[in-house]
C-alpha cells in the first residue's frame, strides 16, 4: 500500500503546481458498475486519503488544472453522482497524453499479452518523437491496460485553436502507429479529459487468470521536463490530410440545413443540452446512439454554420463514427429532410419545356463510352438470358472493369469511374466467391470506387417502393 500511496503523491506533485485545483473522480463499485463519485481538491494529501480506501473500478484525475470555483461544487472530499468537471472550466492547457491500448472487446482487462505490447508501442512512439526533438515525456505510465506517454506543454491558453491542434497531434500518431490490434485514443485531446491516477487499480471486468486487474504505475519521470516546442506540435499536426468539405446547394446560393432539434425530437433521442463550438452547434445527447452506456454529455451531433454534420463521441470504441451512420441508426433508410429543402417540397415544381429550335443550336460536349464500344455515358443496357447462364458474372465483370479501368472479356473501360452493384438475388457470400474469381484472372487491382448493395447485408433490409 505504501509503494501505492507514494505513486499517488508523485502523479499529483508532477500534475499540478502547489495551490492549483484539480478533480479526482472514481468511477464504479463493486454491484455499481456506472457510479460516479467525483470531488475537488488543492491538497494533495487530502485527495489521497479520499481515494485511497475506495474500491473504485477506475479512478482518474484531470489531466489539466481547473477553475477553483469548482471547489465549492464538493470541496476536498469525493461525493457521487455530482456533475464533473467541463472543458471550459479548465484554466489552462498544460499536458498532452498519449494513451495506447489494446483493441479488445468493452470492459474487459487486457491479457499480459496485449499489456506488453502496448507499452512497447509507447517506448516506440517516445524514440520516434525524441529522434524529431521532442523533449523527454514528463511520465511514463503504465494504465494497467495500456500504456500512456504524457509530454508537458507551455500551459497554453484554453481556446478552439490549441484543442484542435492537439486533436490533430494524435490523430497524426494513431496514423503513424496504429495497428491492427493497437490504437493510440485519439478522443483524450479535450480540456477536461481524465486520466488514471497512478497509483490505483484497474479494475475492468472480472479478474481472471489471463485478464487480471493491475495496479496503474509511474514507470518513470523526467526531473525538469521542458515543453514541447510549438513548432514540433505544428509540425505534427500538419502530417493530417486536410479534407475540404463540399457544401450541397440548393440552387439559389445557400445550403440546405437539417432542423437537428425537429429531427432528433421526431425519432425520440433526448438533447441534453445546446451549445456552440466555434462556428458549430453541438446538440449534446443524454446517451450516445451507439453506446447508450456513454453517457455524461460526451456525445453529440454537431451542425456546422454551412449546414454540414458530423457525429462525436469521446469515447475511443466510437472513434470513426459518422453522421451517416448515427442517422442510419436514428431514422433507417427514411429520407432526412432540410429545411429549405421542406420549404420547397410543398411549392408547386415547375417544369421547363424548350423549343425544338432552341434544342436543335444546343451544343453538346461528345458521348464517352463508359465501356467501349457499346456503353457510352448516360446510357443504358440490359443482359438477358436463362437461369444459370452466367448473368451474375457478366455483371461482375462488367463493373469491375468499368471501376478498375480495365477490360472485360473484349470490351475496356477508357478509364476508372465509381461503379454501384445492386444485387437483389445474391448473398454477399456468393458475391465474394465470384469477385474473387475474377480478381483472380483481372488485369488491374481491386477499386475502392466499386460499391456493392446486397440484402443480407443490409441492417433494415432493403428499403420498399
Amino acid at each position: 500500500m505504501a509503494e501505492e500511496v507514494q505513486d499517488v503523491k508523485q502523479a499529483l506533485n508532477l500534475l499540478f503546481k502547489a495551490g492549483e485545483t484539480f478533480e479526482v473522480c472514481g468511477i464504479g463499485v463493486p454491484g455499481k458498475p456506472k457510479a460516479v463519485s467525483a470531488g475537488w481538491f488543492r491538497s494533495h494529501d487530502k485527495a489521497v486519503a479520499a481515494v485511497m480506501p475506495k474500491n473504485f473500478l477506475g479512478t482518474y484525475v484531470t489531466l489539466n488544472p481547473v477553475n477553483a470555483a469548482l471547489l465549492a461544487r464538493s470541496n476536498e472530499k469525493l461525493t457521487e453522482g455530482i456533475s464533473r468537471t467541463k472543458d471550459a472550466e479548465i484554466t489552462i492547457i498544460r499536458h498532452l497524453l498519449i494513451d495506447v491500448d489494446v483493441d479488445r472487446p468493452q470492459g474487459i482487462s487486457s491479457s499480459d499479452d496485449e499489456h506488453e505490447s502496448a507499452l512497447l508501442l509507447i517506448a516506440s512512439i517516445r524514440a520516434t518523437l525524441s529522434a524529431e526533438g521532442w523533449p523527454d515525456p514528463l511520465i511514463v505510465g503504465d494504465s494497467g491496460n495500456g500504456g500512456h506517454l504524457i509530454y508537458l506543454l507551455d500551459d497554453l491558453p484554453n481556446i478552439p485553436e490549441n484543442v484542435t491542434l492537439l486533436k490533430q497531434d494524435l490523430a497524426a500518431l494513431a496514423l503513424r502507429f496504429n495497428t491492427g490490434q493497437l490504437k493510440v485514443d485519439q478522443a483524450v485531446f479535450n480540456p477536461a479529459r481524465l486520466v488514471k491516477l497512478y497509483g490505483t487499480m484497474a479494475r475492468k471486468g472480472e479478474d481472471i487468470e489471463d485478464r487480471r486487474h493491475r495496479i496503474s504505475k509511474i514507470l518513470e519521470t523526467t526531473q525538469d521536463a521542458v515543453a514541447v516546442p510549438g513548432e514540433l506540435l505544428d509540425a505534427l499536426a500538419r502530417e493530417v490530410p486536410t479534407i475540404t468539405p463540399v457544401s450541397r446547394s440548393n440552387g439559389n446560393g445557400s445550403r440546405d440545413k437539417l432542423d437537428v432539434e425537429e429531427y432528433l425530437g421526431k425519432y425520440g433521442v433526448e438533447i441534453k443540452t445546446v451549445k456552440t463550438h466555434g462556428d458549430s452547434t453541438l446538440y449534446v445527447l443524454k446517451n450516445c446512439v451507439f453506446d447508450e452506456t456513454h453517457k455524461g454529455g460526451e456525445a453529440s451531433i454537431g451542425q456546422t454554420a454551412e449546414g454540414k454534420l458530423f457525429y462525436q463521441c469521446f469515447h475511443d470504441s466510437c472513434q470513426g463514427r459518422t453522421w451517416k451512420e448515427a442517422r442510419e441508426l436514428i431514422s433507417g433508410a427514411e429520407p432526412v429532410q432540410h429545411k429549405q429543402a421542406k420549404e420547397q417540397s410543398e411549392k408547386p415544381r415547375e417544369l421547363n419545356p424548350i423549343s425544338v429550335h432552341d434544342l436543335l443550336e444546343m451544343e453538346f460536349p461528345a458521348r464517352e463510352n463508359v465501356l467501349s464500344p457499346w456503353l457510352p455515358s448516360q446510357g443504358s443496357g440490359m443482359i438477358h438470358a436463362m437461369r444459370g447462364i452466367g448473368k451474375t458474372h457478366c455483371s461482375l465483370g462488367i463493373a469491375y472493369a468499368v471501376a478498375s479501368g480495365g477490360t472485360f472479356l473484349k470490351w475496356t473501360a477508357p478509364e476508372p469511374r465509381g461503379v454501384l452493384l445492386l444485387d437483389g438475388e445474391m448473398p454477399a457470400i456468393v458475391l465474394q466467391e465470384r469477385l474473387s474469381a475474377i480478381i483472380v484472372s483481372a488485369d488491374k487491382a481491386p477499386p475502392a470506387i466499386l460499391n456493392i448493395l446486397t440484402p443480407d447485408l443490409q441492417k433494415h433490409g432493403m428499403p420498399g417502393p
